[in-house]
């Protein structure tokens, strides 16, 4: 027993040694993201096409035992401190508190930048455009329920560019406050796509509740919270922390890897990161063949086309926005000439933006 504690207290300084070296490292990191800001002055600090290397890098060149999604959330984290020290970030996303997009933005963002939590997301494009904020972060797709129409519609009128984006694996609670049973419940709150991911269990454990959607996770909170009557919310890991209420059943959602992908918008132009995605907004000829036409460079050059979805264009009836994501970014030759291609056909040209793709 003696050798045993012994041994069990040399690994204990062993492990408070290499704690030290942890902190003397850090701190000298944010020594040199000093310096870099007082060179860079007011330039951006965030810089997703640098970090995207980064990570990929130390992903790559890690041994273990740490997985690569420990790496990247510490990491993010690091990045996420250092912030501070050059300029504090400010990014909008959908609130109120506890929703999946703040979840994104702490898993994108870390949690050293200041979050900006607004009822919806015309006011998220409108906060950075005003520079209320440095950047948003919006809902565009679910991997279950399809395209966030309205992030879509914003991008048309908006002079902001897409900067990066995340992918977040979706698990829906039910919850309800401390006591609450599961047959006692009344209504039930959530977003329409959370209700529509939960669909399925929802039929089969609470056949007599009202659903009512409502703009986020966090107002379903907020209803249950506030309300008079037995009412549940279905919600996430984050709503669940910050509302104190009770899980009825976790992890409701009608099919494994449900995912909803968020994108990052801001003012600048992100440089290639390497491994890149390009968004564009097409309106094409109302003529026969038009859409065929348009794809055909796209398999001529070799790019590989991730997404293609239309939207009606509200100015005008029966008129139709195609968008698209390419992979690639619009500095590489290949899409160059396919970009090139498709804007000489086209009534209306956007590029959304060229950014970093989510790292998996």
């Amino acid at each position: 027993m003696a050798d045993e504690s012994r041994s069990l207290e040399e690994l204990r300084a062993a492990i408070n040694g290499v704690d030290r070296e942890i902190l003397k490292l850090l701190n000298e990191r944010i020594g040199l993201v000093k310096q870099v800001g007082a060179i860079k002055g007011k330039g951006p600090i965030y810089r997703p096409e640098r970090e995207a290397q980064l990570l990929r890098a130390l992903i790559e060149e890690n041994e273990g035992p740490l997985g690569s999604d420990r790496i990247e959330a510490i990491f993010r984290e690091v990045i996420s401190s250092s912030y501070q020290y050059e300029r504090p970030l400010c990014v909008a996303t959908l609130g109120p508190q506890g929703t999946y997009s703040q979840m994104a933005l702490h898993r994108k963002f870390g949690t050293g930048v200041e979050a900006s939590l607004l009822r919806s997301i015309d006011e998220v494009f409108r906060a950075v455009d005003s520079g209320a904020a440095d950047y948003g972060l919006v809902p565009v797709e679910n991997s279950l329920e399809g395209s966030v129409g309205r992030t879509l519609d914003c991008f048309w009128g908006s002079a902001l560019n897409i900067c990066g984006e995340i992918e977040l694996p979706i698990h829906h609670s039910l919850l309800a406050v401390e006591g609450a049973r599961l047959e006692s419940i009344e209504r039930v709150y959530g977003h329409a796509q959370a209700l529509g991911q939960s669909r399925q269990w929802l039929d089969a454990h609470l056949r007599r509740p009202e659903r009512v959607a409502v703009d986020s996770s966090g107002e379903a909170i907020e209803r249950v919270v506030s309300g008079e009557g037995c009412f549940a919310a279905v919600a996430g890991d984050l709503a669940k922390e910050l509302s104190g209420l009770a899980s009825l059943a976790d992890n409701i959602e009608d099919f494994a890897g449900n995912t909803t992908r968020f994108l990052i918008i801001g003012d600048q132009e992100i440089p290639p990161s390497g491994e890149d995605k390009t968004t564009v907004c097409v309106q094409l000829r109302d003529q026969p063949g038009e859409l065929l036409r348009m794809l055909e460079p796209i398999q001529r050059c070799g790019v590989d086309m991730k997404r293609i979805e239309s939207r009606p264009l509200r100015q005008e009836s029966w008129s139709y926005l195609f968008f698209i994501d390419l992979i690639g970014h619009r500095e590489d030759p290949a899409l160059i000439q396919v970009l090139d291609d498709i804007r000489k056909m086209a009534v209306r040209f956007k590029w959304l933006g060229s950014y970093p793709r989510h790292l998996t």
